[in-house]
């Protein structure tokens, strides 16, 4: 845009509006507008989010080429950050993702730099390898073991200034607890198809952590041991024959999210001993179609179960093969009789989904409004069915859809209980990917 005289209007517009036009383009297309002219040279280095990504798919990348996914990540990197040395301007997120690998040490130099010159107030490395999980092998996961101990060696800045960190496909005897010692910012942390060898005790102390992610891990057993700010724990695909997980000093739990396939060498397992005494008031269980791992010990234990049929294994011999459950009566379990004078002073809200107007359920729901003593609000899910699952369901949704079968239902369930204290309240069918949720108000 040029006027009478030729001369670029666009450019002498005010620093911030410019800052708002660039931030708003991709990271590469930004670092492009230096070209422009001396006006625009300074505007990249102002930016106050910066986001790299490397664009190679994984599918794609060549099996014997380790470090070219990394190349132009590495110069825009260098391009980007160097440009920013002694900058007064603040960086408010700082995120890259890129694959392990002799390159990504260059990275990790550069994001040193720019820590050591000015403030950033949150970073983010998402360190992906070659090979996803389902191709890597043992070996392989021990060689990324390996070249993060190298990248964690040669770039310790840039550990120590992140606040969230994302691993994938790595084996290390010693790392994990360098990581959590190096990375003292860190607030999030997700591993994902991890280890630390056979029957390896994963110890978590950090004074910062808020959130942790673990999942496909090969941990014989996770312990929480100290971590006074963590709210949030999502735990899924354990392997471990006892307790996967075990909580020491973790007085701000709230939510805590379990996923798992059960086999048959899962234990089942009590929440009361599994929870202890943290504090959580939001739990989610997800049996992922198999068999149920909890044991129903009254309660403020109910669940019901919502298939996947599209996503399960039907062969005998397959389920036989890997270890699925092969009776039915696994799927689910009865209500635990010796139970049956349990009350419970923290359940405030129960959420079933996949509800169906039988007679079960009904008496669950009642059984716990008396155990309940607290219980403000029922929630009942239609159960979802996705299109590939169409064709394997046997029978039509026995679902309340009208105002006339809501009425109907809602008096069946209140029949007979005095001193109502909740309202209970009948929902269409709904996008959630979880089997039970329960939130528990304390």
């Amino acid at each position: 845009m040029q006027g009478d005289e030729g001369e670029d209007r666009l450019s002498k517009l005010p620093d911030d509006v410019l800052l708002s036009i660039v931030e708003r383009l991709d990271i590469a297309d930004a670092a492009r507008t230096r070209i422009l002219s001396r006006r625009w040279r300074q505007i990249p280095a102002m930016l106050s989010k910066v986001v790299i990504e490397c664009r190679h798919r994984r599918s794609k990348l060549h099996r014997h080429d380790v470090g070219w996914p990394n190349s132009n990540l590495v110069e825009a990197t260098r391009s980007i950050l160097g440009s920013r040395t002694a900058n007064l301007y603040t960086i408010d997120l700082l995120r890259l993702q890129f694959y392990l690998g002799d390159d990504s040490i260059l990275i990790g130099k550069a994001v040193s730099n720019t820590m050591a010159t000015q403030k950033v107030c949150l970073a983010e490395f998402t360190v992906m390898t070659k090979k996803d999980r389902t191709r890597c092998t043992h070996e392989e996961k021990l060689a990324y073991g390996r070249q993060l101990r190298s990248f964690i060696y040669a770039c310790p800045n840039a550990f120590s200034g992140l606040t969230r960190l994302k691993l994938e496909n790595l084996i290390s005897e010693t790392d994990f607890p360098k990581i959590f010692s190096t990375c003292t910012r860190l607030e999030f942390l997700r591993l994902h198809g991890c280890g630390m060898g056979m029957f390896s005790l994963l110890e978590v102390e950090h004074p910062l952590l808020s959130e942790l992610e673990i999942a496909d891990c090969s941990f014989e057993e996770v312990y929480l041991k100290w971590l006074p700010k963590i709210t949030l724990l999502t735990f899924s695909d354990w392997i471990s024959q006892h307790d996967p997980v075990t909580f020491g000093y973790v007085p701000l739990l709230q939510s805590m999210s379990i996923n798992n396939t059960g086999l048959r060498h899962h234990k089942m397992l009590k929440l009361s001993e599994l929870l202890g005494n943290t504090t959580i008031s939001d739990l989610h269980l997800n049996f992922q179609s198999e068999k149920i791992w909890v044991e129903p010990e009254g309660p403020k234990e109910l669940y019901q179960v919502r298939d996947h049929l599209c996503e399960m294994v039907w062969d005998k011999a397959e389920r036989k093969m890997y270890g699925f459950s092969e009776e039915k009566k696994d799927k689910g379990l009865e209500w635990d009789a010796s139970a049956s004078d349990f009350k419970h002073q923290k359940l405030a809200v129960l959420r079933i989904f996949g509800f169906q107007t039988e007679d079960k359920f009904v008496s669950h729901i009642r059984r716990v409004m008396e155990a309940a003593v607290n219980l403000e609000n029922i929630y009942l899910h239609n159960k979802t069915v996705c299109k590939r699952c169409q064709p394997w369901v046997e029978k039509p949704s026995r679902y309340p859809y009208t105002l006339k079968q809501k009425t109907s239902l809602r008096n069946k369930i209140n029949h007979g209980i005095a001193s109502l204290k909740f309202t209970s309240r009948i929902y269409q069918p709904a996008s959630v990917n979880a089997a039970v949720c329960f939130r528990a108000q304390l």
